[in-house]
């Protein structure tokens, strides 16, 4: 997208997002997008690019900044793949796509701040473990808290945040013979990000991926993740 005299982004450029907006809020397919926003070829096309650039990162990160508070939550939810988009060239496994008991699935792992404010997203094909479809989103922690569930229980992890100044409140799993405190309303922060997970699925695009392609799944995803901290401050 580019600057004009007549405003940014320009004409052409604002009807494209707000295509894409109506997209993402209704999960429409792209061929039975409204006249009014031209021709579905067009918009596609636009939204590939963008998404190939890694366009909706940029603003993502813009808003996010660092988050607020010392809190961060962590967790995954599984996204179902729909059977248009489960033949994605290059295979499944490319596309951040895994079969498990539950079919064909996706994996949006999210930390969150103290408000439940997405701060670092990433996908993983759904048979990931959670540790490590999640690596690397606590990287730029530093200090404060990560709360999370059982499965993040890793003395790797541990040790990992805790070189940064970060403590951990993840509960010990069972038949460990080392057992770490747990601080029970420090871990009842952890709704926070089911939360998030749930506000975000309103948007009918995420609650159903219909994306062959990771990264224009992934710009969807970014692209809620930003309205979410907009409408957050409205």
């Amino acid at each position: 997208m580019g600057k004009c005299a007549g405003g940014w982004p320009p004409k052409d450029d604002r009807l494209m997002i707000e295509a894409i907006c109506y997209v993402l809020r209704t999960g429409v397919a792209w061929r039975d997008l409204p006249a009014d926003f031209g021709p579905w070829q067009s918009v596609y096309t636009r939204w590939r690019r963008w998404c190939r650039a890694g366009l909706w990162a940029r603003p993502f990160k813009q808003i996010v900044g660092r988050g607020g508070g010392k809190i961060r939550s962590l967790d995954t939810t599984c996204v179902k793949v729909h059977q248009h988009g489960a033949n994605p060239a290059g295979g499944q496994q490319a596309q951040a796509m895994g079969r498990t008991k539950g079919g064909l699935n996706t994996k949006v792992a999210m930390l969150v701040d103290s408000l439940g404010r997405p701060v670092a997203i990433t996908l993983a094909p759904g048979q990931r473990h959670d540790l490590k479809a999640c690596a690397g989103l606590w990287a730029e922690m530093r200090g404060g808290w990560l709360v999370a569930d059982r499965a993040f229980d890793s003395d790797r992890l541990r040790a990992e945040l805790a070189a940064h100044g970060v403590f951990t409140c993840i509960p010990t799993k069972q038949g460990r013979r080392k057992q770490y405190f747990l601080s029970a309303p420090l871990y009842a922060h952890r709704h926070t990000v089911e939360n998030a997970f749930a506000r975000m699925k309103r948007f009918k695009r995420l609650a159903l991926r219909c994306e062959k392609l990771a990264d224009t799944f992934l710009g969807f995803v970014l692209l809620a993740a930003s309205l979410d901290w907009l409408l957050s401050e409205v």
